[in-house]
């Protein structure tokens, strides 16, 4: 989900700054709506962010792994929230148990729709932006320490080899007549013990050549320089432009109780 996706597509021409507004207002109107259909509009045009940055098939892929977080999500919600009229009882025994309400599932679609829209503004970033671009962006144009943007974008690196890793050990271990499929979810968790210790492993040395290699190259010893440099065309400054003027128009709707809902 973090890895980038080479392509020519208009998104991955932006600037990374400009993505990194989006993404900050994607978080900023998801944060000041509550109503599931103005959330469900923000989910949509991150889609079709996606969609536009010729992301449609790490896109679905994306959206299948967060349907389960979603479905535990809604259905957490919609048990623990009884504020307003039920619409059914889970267990119909007397007055009922397990209450399910209209604001539960509202509230319940509120959260879902809240949650996939920042992780996947977040994706379309990663997937249509180099590290080093990133880096530069954090350091050269929001002064973020090297240090730090170095450690980030290092981390983000290391989520999609680590989930490779995962998946050879997994193949070892099967061949190696260990079963880790199937729907008992007491027998699959003892199953992924046997992945946490070489995984664990392989991590500490990766982690220990990384170190290596950047003492070897003198890392941290002076001042910087780079080859690539963060600048801002026309199209950034006028997506740039879009973004601030949505993001005001929704604050703006939101403080005048537009799409909030008192749940």
């Amino acid at each position: 989900m973090s890895a980038y996706n080479r392509g020519e597509s208009f998104v991955h021409r932006l600037s990374p700054l400009t993505k990194m507004l989006w993404c900050a207002a994607v978080l900023a109107v998801g944060v000041a709506f509550n109503h599931p259909l103005y959330l469900g509009a923000v989910l949509g045009t991150v889609i079709c962010v996606a969609l536009l940055g010729k992301q449609g098939r790490e896109l679905a892929r994306s959206l299948s792994g967060l349907g389960v977080l979603s479905l535990i999500l809604f259905l957490i919600q919609i048990l623990f929230y009884h504020e307003g009229r039920v619409v059914l009882a889970l267990v119909p025994l007397g007055h009922g148990y397990g209450h399910v309400t209209t604001d539960g599932i509202l509230f319940g679609l509120a959260m879902v729709f809240r949650m996939n829209s920042i992780l996947l503004s977040v994706f379309v970033l990663l997937a249509t932006t180099q590290p080093r671009e990133i880096v530069l962006a954090l350091v050269e144009k929001l002064r973020v320490p090297y240090d730090y943007a170095f450690m980030f974008t290092t981390a983000l690196r290391f989520i999609p080899v680590l989930l490779a890793e995962a998946r050879v050990i997994l193949a070892a271990q099967e061949t190696r007549g260990c079963a880790v499929s199937g729907h008992n979810p007491l027998r699959k968790l003892k199953a992924y013990i046997p992945l946490a210790v070489p995984l664990v492993m392989i991590s500490l040395n990766k982690a220990e050549r990384l170190a290596i290699s950047l003492e070897t190259r003198a890392f941290g010893s002076g001042n910087r320089t780079s080859y690539y440099e963060c600048r801002l065309a026309a199209a950034d400054m006028l997506c740039m432009v879009i973004v601030v003027g949505v993001l005001l128009t929704s604050l703006t709707f939101s403080f005048l109780g537009y799409g909030r809902v008192n749940l």
